[in-house]
C-alpha cells in the first residue's frame, strides 16, 4: 500500500526528492570515481563541494551548470513516486517499486551517458535481483531466470564482437566499440533475476524488440541524413530495463 492522506503524498514528493539526489549522485561519481564522499562535476569530472553540487550552483572548475539530466531525474522520481502512493505497483507496493524505479532509472542514465555500466551498479543490481526475485518467484526460478538472461545476451555480445572483426577483416572499419556492451549481458542477467523464470523469456525478447526498432529507426534516419556509419552503436540497457519494468509494474 501506499502512504495514506495528505501526509502521506507530501512523504512521497520528500521521498523521490531523496532518491532523484541518490541517483544524480551515483551518475555523477561512479563512471569517474569510487569515492561517493566528494561529488563530482558531470562535465569536467572534478571533485566540487557538496554546498555547490547540493544548490544547483554551477561547477567552480568549468562553470558548466548543472546539466538536463538533473532536472529530469528529479522530475521523474518525485512524479513516479507520488504516482506509485495513489497506484502502487500490484507485486511490488510502494516501497519497492520506488527503490526499484531508482536503480532502474540510474542503470537507464548511465548507459545513456557512457555506453557504460559499472560493475559497482550491476554488483548491487544481482543482490537487489537475488533478494526481489527469492521474494517474488522463489529461489529456483529465480536462479534459472538470472542464468537463462544472461547466456541469451552473452550469445548476442559474441555475435556483436564476430561482426566487429568482419567490419575489420573486410571492410577495414574498426568498431569504436563492441556493439553489443558487456555491461548488457550483465544486467541481463540482473533482470533475470528480477523476473524469474518463464517472465524473463518474455522481458528479454520485449526489450530486445524495443532495442532493434528505435536501432533500425536510427540507421534509417542517418541513412537519409546521409551520415550513417557502420561502426555507430546504440545504448542497449535502457530497453532491456523498459521491458522489465513493463513486466514489473505493470499488472497483469
Amino acid at each position: 500500500m501506499g502512504i495514506p492522506g495528505l501526509t502521506g503524498y507530501l512523504l512521497a514528493i520528500l521521498l523521490g526528492v531523496l532518491s532523484a539526489w541518490l541517483v544524480n549522485l551515483f551518475l555523477d561519481n561512479l563512471p569517474y570515481s569510487r569515492n561517493m564522499l566528494k561529488p563530482h562535476c558531470s562535465n569536467c569530472h572534478q571533485p566540487i563541494g557538496w554546498g555547490s553540487w547540493l544548490g544547483f550552483k554551477s561547477c567552480l572548475n568549468c562553470g558548466r551548470k548543472r546539466s538536463a539530466r538533473t532536472w529530469i531525474v528529479f522530475g521523474v522520481m518525485v512524479a513516479a513516486s507520488v504516482w506509485m502512493n495513489y497506484s502502487p505497483p500490484g507485486m511490488l507496493g510502494y516501497w519497492l517499486g520506488l527503490g526499484l524505479l531508482a536503480y532502474f532509472m540510474l542503470v537507464f542514465v548511465m548507459d545513456l551517458e557512457n555506453h557504460a555500466i559499472v560493475f559497482s551498479v550491476t554488483g548491487l543490481g544481482a543482490i537487489i535481483g537475488l533478494a526481489l526475485g527469492w521474494h517474488l518467484w522463489g529461489i529456483v526460478s529465480t536462479l534459472i531466470g538470472g542464468a537463462f538472461g544472461f547466456f541469451v545476451m552473452y550469445l548476442f555480445y559474441q555475435l556483436g564482437r564476430l561482426y566487429g572483426r568482419w567490419l575489420i577483416k573486410r571492410r577495414g572499419i574498426e568498431m569504436d566499440e563492441d556493439t553489443l556492451g558487456f555491461g548488457d549481458v550483465t544486467i541481463s542477467g540482473v533482470i533475470g533475476f528480477m523476473l524469474g523464470w518463464p517472465q524473463i523469456v518474455g522481458g528479454l525478447l520485449l526489450g530486445v524488440f524495443l532495442g532493434g526498432l528505435i536501432s533500425g529507426l536510427i540507421i534509417l534516419i542517418s541513412v537519409l541524413r546521409k551520415n550513417y556509419q557502420p561502426n555507430m552503436s546504440v545504448a542497449y540497457a535502457p530497453f532491456l530495463v523498459i521491458g522489465a519494468m513493463i513486466f514489473l509494474f505493470i499488472p497483469n
